[in-house]
C-alpha cells in the first residue's frame, strides 16, 4: 500500500519536473540555434532579419539594399528602392519604413515596416526588438525583426 502511494507520488514529481526541465531546455537550444544563426546570417554581410510564422517566412536585408525573401516553395530576391539600410542610426529608430522591389525584371513591389517593440517568434521563442509587418502583392505578413551584427 505504501509502494503504490509512494509509486504514484514519484511518477506525478517525474512527469510535473520533466515537462518543466524539458521545456526550459527546448526553449534554451532553439534560442542558442537562432542566436548563432543570426551571427552566421551578419557574417555573410546581412544586416538585417525578419521572421514570421504561418506560413514561416524571413527576410534578409544587407547594408546595400539587397533582399531576400523566403518562404516554403518561395525564393525571392529584389533590393530595397526608398529607405535607408546602411545607415548606423535606423537601428535605434523608433520606427522605419523600406519599400523594395522584388523579383529582377518585375514591378513587383514589398513594403516592410519595423516597430521598436519586443516581439516573440512563435515557432523558436526567440525574442526580436522589433516588430515587422511586410506587405507583398495582396498578402501581409507580421513577424519579427532585429538588427544583425557581425
Amino acid at each position: 500500500e505504501v509502494r503504490g502511494e509512494g509509486e504514484a507520488l514519484h511518477g506525478e514529481v517525474t512527469d510535473e519536473v520533466g515537462e518543466m526541465v524539458h521545456g526550459e531546455l527546448q526553449g534554451e537550444v532553439r534560442g542558442e540555434g537562432e542566436a548563432l544563426l543570426h551571427r552566421e546570417l551578419a557574417e555573410a554581410g546581412w544586416r538585417w532579419v525578419a521572421v514570421g510564422q504561418e506560413p514561416g517566412w524571413r527576410v534578409l536585408v544587407d547594408g546595400d539594399g539587397v533582399l531576400a525573401f523566403s518562404m516554403i516553395g518561395v525564393e525571392l530576391e529584389g533590393y530595397v528602392v526608398d529607405g535607408d539600410v546602411g545607415d548606423a542610426d535606423v537601428g535605434d529608430a523608433d520606427s522605419f519604413q523600406w519599400k523594395a522591389m522584388v523579383a529582377e525584371g518585375s514591378k513587383d513591389s514589398m513594403s516592410l515596416e519595423f516597430h521598436r517593440e519586443d516581439c516573440m517568434d512563435t515557432m523558436s521563442g526567440y525574442g526580436y526588438a522589433y516588430r515587422v509587418r511586410v506587405e507583398f502583392g495582396d498578402r501581409v505578413f507580421d513577424g519579427c525583426g532585429n538588427a544583425l551584427v557581425p
